[in-house]
């Protein structure tokens, strides 16, 4: 019974972000038409230091967040109006090496960043190397990268598949748009990665050879969207597909898929890279 109701959540879901085509990335991003962007504000227990913000930006498929124009700033002040006492974000760019090469996480140099800093004689500490800016007026200062801030992730829009995120690529022959996730997860929490992203864990996936989908991974065995519900050989999907497979051990009870089309078993709870897969736009 269980499983039935969430094949029903991942169809609505995969529906809904087809029917919204270009405008929708992930469900926790905010699709801004003025910049054709998305971006999603991390604060309170989500508040980082830089490079940890940075990476989880990057694990979101996104950027850590920089205006690009004069303009942008106040998407900031858009997204943290209804928060309580939110002066300041990190923003994409630093002073990796202390040379006064301000370089933003789009790969940006921003030469009015190199006499601004956040003590009373505008000199610069050290370890002042990463950006700061206020969402009230989109002023930008230099602080220290290892204090705890908000941020805000962004993510440019893709016209090609449903979703801002490029990684995702069209197939022709499947009449889909698939995504080879080289961060390792175990499987519920791939599916719960590709749910997020408006897709799902793929399970068209076996009715074509990968090499023809041109992926550039290199790991052999990649989750795919097979679960065993009942402990026998009989493995379902989302979709309500299923598979016989055979067992090597009691334990497996989720599917993987090798680079050479081998489709075997394995323990959920290990991790995996793995394969997400939407609708398109008929």
């Amino acid at each position: 019974m269980s499983f039935k109701v969430v094949v029903v959540v991942c169809l609505c879901i995969v529906t809904a972000a087809a029917s919204r085509h270009v405008n929708f990335y992930r469900r926790d991003y905010t699709y801004f038409e003025e910049y054709d962007a998305f971006y999603k504000l991390h604060w309170g227990k989500g508040e980082k230091n830089w490079q940890e913000g940075y990476l989880t930006c990057d694990d979101e498929g996104a950027q850590l967040f920089y205006p690009a124009n004069d303009e942008e700033w106040r998407v900031a002040a858009n997204l943290t109006e209804s928060v309580v006492d939110l002066e300041h974000i990190y923003v994409g760019v630093h002073d990796e090496f202390g040379r006064g090469d301000f370089l933003t996480t789009d790969g940006r140099f921003i030469p009015d960043l190199s006499h601004v800093f956040d003590n009373e004689d505008n000199t610069r500490p050290a370890n002042f190397k990463c950006g700061l800016m206020s969402v009230k007026t989109g002023t930008k200062i230099m602080i220290s990268c290892e204090l705890r801030r908000p941020f805000i992730c962004k993510k440019l829009n893709n016209e090609i598949c449903p979703t801002a995120d490029s990684d995702y690529f069209y197939s022709k022959r499947l009449k889909k748009c698939f995504k080879f996730n080289k961060n390792e997860k175990t499987w519920a929490n791939a599916m719960h990665t590709c749910i997020m992203e408006g897709g799902v864990l793929s399970d068209s996936i076996i009715n074509t050879d990968i090499n023809n989908l041109n992926t550039r991974m290199r790991q052999t065995v990649l989750f795919i969207g097979f679960r065993s519900i009942e402990g026998n050989n009989i493995f379902y999907s989302n979709r309500g597909l299923k598979i016989t497979l055979s067992r090597q051990n009691n334990y497996e009870h989720c599917a993987t898929v090798t680079i050479n089309n081998e489709i075997n078993t394995s323990n959920c709870e290990e991790t995996r890279p793995f394969i997400c897969e939407m609708e398109v736009n008929k």
